[in-house]
């Protein structure tokens, strides 16, 4: 694991799992139950075929099914239903995405409406569906996005709840934090950010000299989980809206 490994994420096309990546590792959160499944985490190459086997840099389901995995110069289609990655890849992203970031991406989401938003460090671009491409120049975080740090963020998602999440982790933050967004007042919300520990169960980021890693869950004096905590003690059922 290098220093530079961060968190990475992204909601499966059912809308039912969120899926955390760090170094060569990997866990699936159940959205319904509100918590990391039993048995993670696991090895990410001994469950997604063609993927990067570790340090992905941000990964995003498209509206046909396909999730895109992201790394360095680099990114792979994944074909989700059919559980292994498409021929021919990886290929460099400068070649296949006009306009958008050539290396390192921080986070990637869909947006409500037909809007990708991808990010580096400090900054974002806007990338329109309809037209395929990417639209206008970076432009700061902290001008367009209220409550984000200009430090950037590792994992963005939209979730059935119609809120987005962005986390934030590195070396020196290895236990990780989240903020709220609420999509429609565009704004983080009051409160954050706040600790993923407690909030979302089982995503339990243990501190090591090289960074943050994945860890298993944390038990209760009894030996059992840690009960779920936080803001995702809420309807998460999966719908239709974009995310």
């Amino acid at each position: 694991m290098g220093l530079d490994s961060r968190l990475a994420g992204f909601v499966n096309p059912g809308r039912t799992h969120v899926y955390f990546f760090l170094d060569d590792s990997f866990v699936q959160f159940d959205l319904a139950r509100g918590a990391v499944d039993p048995g993670y985490p696991q090895s990410i190459d001994g469950r997604w075929p063609g993927v990067f086997t570790d340090d992905i840099d941000t990964a995003l389901s498209w509206p046909d099914g396909s999730v895109y995995f992201f790394k360095g110069e680099e990114y792979i289609k994944y074909d989700y239903a059919a559980g292994h990655a498409a021929e021919g890849y990886p290929l460099p992203i400068a070649a296949m995405w006009p306009g958008l970031f050539k290396s390192d991406l921080s986070a990637a989401v869909r947006w409500t409406g037909d809007v990708v938003y991808f990010f580096r460090g400090s900054e974002y671009l806007t990338y329109d569906l309809l037209a395929g491409r990417v639209v206008g120049d970076p432009a700061p975080i902290v001008d367009d996005w209220p409550g984000l740090t200009e430090s950037g963020v590792d994992v963005a998602l939209v979730l059935p709840d119609d809120h987005a999440y962005f986390f934030h982790t590195n070396r020196f933050q290895p236990s990780g934090q989240y903020s709220r967004y609420d999509i429609e007042a565009g704004r983080v919300e009051e409160g954050y950010p706040r600790p993923v520990e407690g909030s979302w169960p089982g995503l339990h980021l243990e501190s090591t000299r090289g960074g943050p890693r994945l860890g298993s869950a944390p038990t209760s004096s009894r030996g059992t989980p840690t009960p779920p905590a936080g803001d995702l003690q809420h309807d998460t059922q999966p719908h239709d809206s974009a995310g």
